[in-house]
């Protein structure tokens, strides 16, 4: 069956935008609810933490939020999948720090990433039925090296791009990783 999510991660932390607290759960839930904001989403906050398990389910169609190295992960299969829709407000986000988004569909081999900076969309992939777009400069993590051959595994090319921009791979935090739900009032 394979993975079917999609989310952005932000090379800012929005933990530093909120009013301090001593809560834990207060403060990611409002840089949460700050980084939902500045994407053009409402949203009202679960109650508690979830689990990055929880938030790469293929239900799972709300967001979640949390903060790491610096950077903000904000889960949320429709972030990933419709990444065209979402360009002006990647785009604006990308003025607070890059911006990477990102989706997988191990079941119909479907594979796409973007990367926004300074406020327009420099790199574009997707892989899979029907798709094959490649606009802009390699990023770290793609294979493509001078002699190297172009990995055409959607998969693992884009699970190296993710953690060359998160300085970790993605996949080993499923244990550590704690991230607030929440529901969009509204898709924007």
């Amino acid at each position: 069956m394979g993975w079917n999510f999609g989310g952005i991660i932000i090379d800012h932390d929005f933990t530093q935008d909120v009013r301090k607290t001593d809560v834990p759960f207060e403060v990611m839930r409002e840089a949460g609810l700050a980084a939902l904001r500045e994407l053009g989403i409402e949203a009202s906050s679960q109650e508690a933490f979830i689990d990055l398990e929880e938030a790469t389910k293929s239900m799972f169609w709300d967001h979640a939020v949390t903060t790491f190295r610096g950077k903000t992960l904000v889960m949320g299969k429709f972030l990933g999948m419709e990444q065209e829709s979402m360009v002006s407000q990647f785009s604006r986000c990308s003025k607070r720090g890059a911006v990477l988004a990102y989706h997988f569909d191990d079941g119909s081999e479907t594979y796409m990433f973007s990367l926004f900076r300074d406020g327009r969309r420099v790199r574009f992939r997707s892989i899979g039925h029907g798709l094959s777009d490649d606009e802009g400069e390699l990023l770290p993590g793609e294979p493509m090296e001078v002699g190297e051959e172009r990995d055409e595994d959607g998969h693992s090319t884009q699970k190296k791009v993710i953690e060359a921009f998160l300085g970790q791979n993605l996949f080993t935090l499923f244990d550590d990783l704690k991230l607030v739900h929440f529901v969009p009032k509204s898709t924007p």
